[in-house]
């Protein structure tokens, strides 16, 4: 079967809103999962690091914070950051592109090693349920379960920056909507390959009924030619009666 080409923002959208997808997404390559969660990590490290320069912009205190708050420690003396920790790494400037590789790298590990676990917690539900699921179609169900986890931390985190508003739970909420995301689709997918055994099943039935009906056909046909075929000879031996009959008659 070919694949589809996949487009970024409709598979934000299915991944949200459609169920029903996720049995797509778990016979994809394991490609296109990457791909997809490269991206979705690249744009939310770009709204991290645009909060993270318009707190600085602000004042130096404020970035710092927010910095410590979200990614790391920082140590800031006279325009030059060092990120704690990693002794090598050490930044000139705010602007300085290590930040928002930095920043990238480590969401991006953060989501992968989420997926990971995601993925294991699939193959018990799996099993549980009663259903093959491999850990390859695991892994790529999970990436997109996390989709809406991974959206609503980036809204909390710009709320939460501008307002202070805070969420005590958060961290377990993002767990909780991954793994209900997680659960759902493997219990749809259940749900899907019955519907299918039972179409299967129908569809044997019915073929069942019409090999019935053309067997008792042909028996009825069989069981009609022999009075066919006697009725015939019947027919024939009256036409050489009436012929002989007919031969008398004329030589009288």
């Amino acid at each position: 079967m070919q694949e589809e080409k996949s487009n970024f923002f409709k598979d934000v959208k299915k991944s949200i809103v459609n169920f029903d997808k996720y049995e797509d997404f778990a016979i994809s390559k394991t490609g296109n999962s990457i791909k997809y969660i490269l991206i979705l990590m690249f744009i939310f490290s770009v709204i991290i690091y645009a909060l993270f320069l318009y707190k600085f912009s602000v004042s130096d205190e404020e970035g710092l914070n927010f910095f410590k708050n979200n990614i790391l420690n920082l140590n800031y003396d006279q325009e030059e950051i060092s990120i704690e920790g990693i002794d090598s790494v050490i930044v000139q400037n705010k602007n300085n592109t290590i930040i928002p590789v930095w920043i990238f790298i480590l969401y991006l590990t953060s989501a992968l090693v989420d997926a990971a676990i995601l993925a294991i917690l699939g193959i018990i539900i799996s099993r549980v349920a009663r259903v093959k699921i491999p850990y390859k179609a695991n892994f790529n169900m999970a990436v997109h379960a996390l989709t809406l986890s991974i959206i609503l931390e980036a809204i909390y985190i710009l709320v939460h920056s501008f307002t202070g508003f805070e969420i005590r739970y958060f961290n377990f909420m993002y767990t909780a909507i991954s793994y209900i995301y997680m659960i759902v689709a493997i219990l749809m997918i259940k749900t899907d390959l019955i519907n299918k055994q039972l179409e299967l099943i129908k569809l044997q039935e019915e073929q069942q009924k019409v090999r019935e009906q053309m067997q008792n056909e042909n028996e009825k046909e069989n069981q009609e030619k022999p009075k066919k075929k006697e009725k015939k000879n019947d027919d024939k031996q009256n036409d050489n009666d009436e012929e002989e009959g007919n031969i008398g008659t004329s030589e009288v």
